[in-house]
């Protein structure tokens, strides 16, 4: 057993033979550029969880963080159904191709440069939701986004007839030519030719 501070927080490691962390924390937890590939089951964070550019392929059953969760760059290729995110959730640079239906995420979602090309149906987002530059193809029926929504440098063509966008939409370097009728954007269009 190892006592340390990581984020100021104090928490008791313990690292079986195969390299999986068996941990307790109540704070923020820094993981990143580690050698750790293996994380608990059950893992509950009572702050955020960085997980930058790890070699850890997978989260554990049942994660539930209550900040935020960063795992760009990291070799993390697929989300649990069962993950839990309180704050924002960071997919930048990820090989994740896909999201778990029911996902909940509530702060902002950045799905910047990954191979995703749709979104799930039931879908929840409690901030903006960034796909820029992102593989996805098209949005679901009836997205509500809370904050801005970016679709910069994306291949969408169209917007779904029903989307609420509770801040700014940025549709700068993308096919879209018209907004359907029932798309309702609080903030500004960004980029927009469409009428």
């Amino acid at each position: 057993m190892t006592k340390t501070k990581i984020e100021g927080v104090e928490v008791e490691l313990w690292m079986d033979d195969s390299g999986k962390l068996l941990l307790t924390t109540v704070g923020s937890l820094s993981l990143d550029m580690t050698a750790i590939k293996v994380l608990p089951d059950n893992l509950r964070v009572g702050g955020d969880l960085y997980l930058q550019d790890t070699d850890i392929t997978a989260l554990p059953e049942n994660l539930a963080v209550v900040g935020n969760l960063d795992l760009e760059g990291s070799a993390i290729t697929a989300l649990s159904e069962s993950l839990s995110v309180g704050g924002s959730l960071i997919l930048n640079r990820t090989a994740i191709k896909v999201l778990p239906d029911n996902l909940r995420v509530g702060g902002n979602l950045y799905l910047r440069r990954t191979a995703i090309t749709v979104l799930p149906e039931n879908l929840s987002v409690g901030g903006d939701l960034d796909l820029t530059e992102s593989g996805i193809t098209e949005l679901p029926n009836n997205l509500s986004i809370r904050h801005s929504l970016s679709l910069y440098n994306t291949s969408i063509k169209a917007l779904p007839e029903y989307l609420n966008v509770g801040g700014n939409l940025d549709l700068r370097r993308t096919a879209i030519k018209t907004i359907p009728q029932g798309v309702k954007v609080s903030g500004r269009i960004l980029g927009s030719k469409a009428a």
